[in-house]
């Protein structure tokens, strides 16, 4: 084998590593049952973080996180209303951006300076979407975070038998 076919056989190699790794972490964004999958990655984020949350216990995540609420600590109570602000304020920007730039798109035909107007609001709510995906995604954490933390405190809450963590 020459230097030429090795080194091309090496970035092959790390190429389909690359695209392989990159398939597998946008796997990781969607929802394990094929028939919870929502049109758009934000939803999908979104739920795959809702299934992951209660599904290593067995809880249904919704259905016990009203339950779950008083008991949050204020911490991650705060930071969970923060991360939600954040979902709601880069996806409201990403739909007037959007929206913005779909009103204003007959400006294009102009070709001057004033034509960058919708393609920078276009940019604009690409950006914002890309911020609502991490937002949503670090929301996702949190919810798992909540389960880990406070599960037994809800049980403790609505007066059941803790169950036996012994060997």
């Amino acid at each position: 084998m020459t230097l030429r076919a090795g080194a091309d056989a090496a970035r092959a190699h790390s190429l389909a590593a690359r695209r392989t790794a990159h398939a597998e972490s946008l796997q990781r964004r969607y929802p394990t049952d094929i028939s919870r999958v929502m049109p758009m990655m934000l939803g999908n984020i979104l739920r795959n973080g809702e299934d992951a949350a209660g599904d290593r216990y067995g809880l249904g995540a919704l259905t016990v996180y009203p339950r779950m609420y008083p008991t949050i600590s204020k911490p991650l109570s705060d930071a969970m209303a923060r991360q939600l602000d954040m979902i709601t304020l880069t996806a409201s920007l990403c739909v007037s951006s959007v929206v913005g730039a779909v009103v204003t798109s007959p400006i294009l035909l102009r070709l001057d300076l004033w034509s960058l107007i919708p393609v920078i609001a276009g940019l604009l709510g690409i950006v914002s979407y890309r911020g609502a995906l991490r937002a949503a995604s670090d929301h996702g954490v949190l919810f798992a975070t909540t389960f880990d933390l406070h599960r037994f405190d809800t049980l403790r809450a609505l007066h059941y038998r803790l169950p036996c963590l012994c060997p």
